[in-house]
């Protein structure tokens, strides 16, 4: 066979191979030009805005000769970032980037000597729950039936006994009210956050204690004793509320609704109340003034701190201030799952958290893996965290609105869940700006039911302060007030604007006696009903007629409560 039979031959082959080629590489450079529109509407970062340039121009324009160099070129990069993703890392001295000179200026900030710090009695009482022997009685699930009902010695004989041989315990917690101020350490970092949280447990066990005790006080006609229980409650809501956390506000707020609870029942169903007495709960109560916009100013600082520094978790830094992309940003999770695991096993429990478990420990694919995307933000975030930190303070100030006086959330916003899914998650890794503000969005639907639940408190105190003036006209004339405006010589004006709405409560005679509620946001008379699409809530009684009964398939949120089970 001739050389031009063999060529001939051979021609049609060459030219489908060529064709192969070349569609395959238009195809990439048509890929790629839709991922840099994307990412020049979603103002990614200038590096990855450039990488996709080079692509795109070294499979179009670049000439033909050049064009296998240009292929060998982008083949050793690869090479060589395959080979560093399987090196090992070296961390020794290298620790997440911090913003150390604004948390020491918020503890600065927040500072209480020991000698005025009440968190001084709390660690003292930390120590003590501490103690097997309390650990077992205060952990006792039991215990809250206690705090939710009036009991005698009698029917409680083997508690009553307890509480006696411990009022040392009682006494500590009632110290309490001789402190004004109350400071814990604070860290707004997630890998420092870790001893933080260990004052809420004996928060919520000294509140619990002072419940239950007020309960036995009732039990025994000695109310003087169980509003001094109440005042403490109070107090303890206080010392939360000073914090800045929103840890710390909601766990105080919560424990404000308890108190206000207690105290409504005690103003409303205790006949030996007199005038005098109630205008001693009444100055109690307005001894705590408060301000909304000022806890969420003060909220809202400490979490732009907190995501900061948790955005931060890219980056780390050494002694010689030299700044890198963390190579294992998930080695500080797996430190604290494998902390929590040994203490764990330590406690001898047989059964360990699969999801710790999950976390602390990774296969070497794994590791790889997350060196992997150590690559990826360097290309979508700045190289200096200042910028980034930079770009949270500009995209907080959306967040920021809500502490205004007169900011009213129009309609209930998308569920955060939502707001990354599988169809914008990529936009995620085109740009940080887009990251952000979907982080932000996400932080800002964490706190619409905190906006609502500290207007709601809010409204609770009010309403707590009406009672007062409700009860004080009962005691005079024998019967209820036919309506709010008998009662406005006996408490200031200000109680009677309903803070979730700025209009009035509402009040309506029954046959036992009236019922006294917020109408809410919408700022409509749902006659108390709280449960979706009604947002009323009731003070007097507590839960009103809007009891929802969870087994009764007739109720309207029973396929509701199905389908969450």
């Amino acid at each position: 066979m001739t050389n031009e039979a063999k060529n001939e031959k051979l021609k049609p082959k060459h030219n489908t191979k060529k064709v192969c080629a070349t569609v395959t590489r238009w195809t990439i450079a048509a890929l790629l030009v839709i991922q840099l529109i994307l990412a020049i509407a979603l103002q990614a970062y200038w590096k990855l805005i450039t990488l996709l340039i080079i692509l795109i121009a070294g499979l179009t324009i670049l000439p033909k000769q050049y064009r296998k160099w240009f292929y060998l070129s982008l083949t050793t990069v690869v090479i060589i970032l395959t080979i560093w993703v399987f090196l090992p890392v070296n961390n020794e001295g290298w620790k997440p980037y911090t913003f150390n000179e604004e948390i020491k200026a918020l503890n600065e900030k927040y500072y209480v000597p020991d000698e005025q710090n009440a968190a001084v009695i709390y660690n003292q009482l930390s120590d003590i729950f501490e103690d097997p022997c309390i650990a077992t009685m205060i952990n006792d699930y039991n215990l809250y039936e206690l705090s939710s009902e009036p009991w005698t010695t009698e029917q409680y004989p083997e508690y009553s006994a307890w509480f006696n041989n411990n009022q040392h315990i009682i006494d500590l917690i009632l110290k309490l009210n001789n402190y004004e101020k109350c400071y814990f350490p604070l860290n707004p970092a997630p890998y420092l956050d870790q001893d933080y949280t260990n004052h809420f447990f004996t928060i919520k066990k000294a509140t619990l204690l002072m419940g239950i005790t007020a309960k036995h006080d009732i039990a025994n006609n000695n109310i003087p004793a169980s509003l001094i229980k109440d005042y403490t409650t109070l107090k303890i809501s206080d010392h939360c509320m000073q914090m800045p956390s929103a840890l710390d506000k909601l766990v105080g707020v919560a424990i404000e609704a308890l108190a206000l609870r207690h105290l409504d029942e005690k103003i409303m169903d205790n006949k030996l109340l007199t005038n005098e007495e109630l205008n001693l709960i009444k100055e109690e109560l307005c001894q705590y003034q408060h301000s909304y916009q000022k806890h969420f100013t003060e909220l809202l600082d400490y979490e732009k701190l907190y995501l900061k520094n948790f955005l931060m978790l890219l980056y780390e830094a050494n002694e010689k201030k030299e700044i890198r992309f963390n190579p294992d940003p998930g080695r500080y999770s797996r430190i604290k799952a494998q902390e929590y695991l040994k203490q764990e096993s330590e406690k001898r429990i047989s059964t360990l958290d699969p999801f710790y478990e999950k976390i602390a420990y990774q296969s070497f694919l794994e590791s790889r893996l997350q060196k992997a995307t150590t690559i990826a933000n360097w290309l979508v975030f700045p190289k200096n965290p200042l910028q980034l930190s930079a770009h949270v303070d500009q995209y907080f100030k959306d967040v920021l609105r809500i502490t205004d006086p007169n900011y009213q959330i129009k309609q209930k916003p998308q569920h955060y869940m939502n707001t990354i899914n599988p169809y914008n998650y990529t936009m995620l890794k085109f740009s940080f700006r887009y990251f952000l503000k979907s982080k932000i969005k996400r932080e800002f639907n964490h706190y619409y039911p905190m906006y609502n639940l500290f207007k709601r408190v809010a409204a609770d105190k009010k309403g707590t302060l009406l009672l007062i003036a409700i009860k004080q006209y009962h005691n005079d004339h024998g019967n209820w007030p036919d309506s709010l405006s008998v009662i406005h010589n006996l408490t200031e004006k200000v109680n009677f604007i309903d803070p979730r709405n700025n209009g009035s409560f509402a009040y309506k005679l029954t046959e036992d006696g009236f019922l006294l509620y917020s109408t809410g946001a919408n700022k409509i008379d749902e006659n108390g009903k709280s449960r979706e699409p009604a947002d009323d809530w009731p003070i007097w009684p507590p839960d009103g007629d809007d009891v929802w009964n969870k087994d009764d398939p007739n109720d309207e949120y029973y396929d509701y409560y199905e389908s969450e089970q």
